[in-house]
């Protein structure tokens, strides 16, 4: 198995010597909660025992044959931190030489994608000494979320004195979130709706029937819905007025935005549906409609 620069292969028992020569640094055991290697023949007793399965990989630079670390999943039974049924717990780590150089990152990005795409584990775990941020590091850039999880493991080397903290991984959806389209009576009208009152922006020509808007990371097409029948060779029915088949949902940082915003929508032509409320489950939150009455939530979960 190989990244960009990395060889991803089974251990051996002709790694000892390698083995050795970086898991003897008293600077890399502890901080992966295992003890600094004694002697090559404990080296080559790991390999066997623990390195010898169809979980762990040595991580190799291309170019060499040797081991600069390792990578690998413990499954239910085995992990330090409880897994569930088709979860693993995810650990690595890197020799000294080769710190700070985003070895760890590209392991890990492949070891992520082996465990969903090709074993189909539900999620991943892993968790890092909290005296060992850098770590942690390592699993937020691969798309490790915080549990909020601080505990003891006293199986790893150190685990009974100092806390590690748990983060977890999910598979990524199937499909990213493209955009909202809306098919339409009056693109005209509609464009200077979403660019006046909430500053969506267009380089349409006013001919194309097709409008794209982009308001930072969100992206709203218009489509007039004579020109789709045409496409689609086929009349369609659609509901008028405030039409409630549909909505828009804008957030903004805090209540006061809330407030702010529903007020400035409505002075500037949106039609007034709810207005501002805070919701039992702490949300405030307000409906405006825009000229062909699809309603535009804007809410927050922030008091201030």
């Amino acid at each position: 198995m190989f990244t960009e620069r990395l060889i991803l292969r089974r251990w051996q028992e002709d790694d000892a010597d390698a083995l050795f020569k970086y898991a003897s640094d008293p600077e890399v055991g502890p901080r992966a909660g295992w003890s600094p290697h004694r002697d090559v023949e404990e080296s080559r007793e790991i390999i066997r025992t623990l390195f010898g399965g169809e979980t762990m990989w040595a991580i190799v630079l291309k170019g060499s044959d040797e081991p600069i670390g390792c990578i690998g999943y413990l499954p239910k039974g085995v992990s330090n931190i409880g897994v569930g049924d088709n979860e693993v717990e995810i650990g690595y780590w890197i020799a000294r030489p080769f710190w700070n150089q985003g070895i760890c990152t590209e392991a890990l990005t492949w070891m992520i994608d082996y465990c969903f795409r090709e074993k189909g584990f539900s999620a991943l775990w892993s968790d890092f000494f909290v005296d060992n941020p850098a770590s942690g590091r390592v699993m937020e850039k691969c798309g490790f979320m915080d549990t909020g999880i601080e505990t003891f493991c006293p199986n790893l080397y150190g685990g009974t004195d100092r806390k590690v903290r748990v983060m977890k991984r999910l598979p990524q959806p199937r499909f990213g979130f493209n955009t909202i389209g809306l098919f339409t009576t009056d693109n005209t009208r509609m464009v200077a709706f979403y660019r006046d009152v909430f500053g969506f922006t267009t380089d349409w020509n006013g001919r194309e029937p097709n409008v794209e808007m982009c308001l930072g990371g969100m992206r709203l097409i218009m489509y007039p819905r004579v020109a789709f029948e045409d496409m689609i060779s086929q009349k369609l029915s659609y509901p008028s007025e405030r039409n409630g088949t549909m909505e828009l949902s804008f957030d903004v940082p805090t209540f006061a935005d809330v407030d702010r915003e529903y007020d400035n929508a409505v002075s500037l032509g949106a039609t007034p549906v709810f207005p501002p409320t805070t919701e039992p489950w702490g949300q405030r939150t307000c409906y405006v409609a825009d000229p062909e009455g699809n309603l535009i939530e804007i809410s927050s979960f922030k008091k201030g």
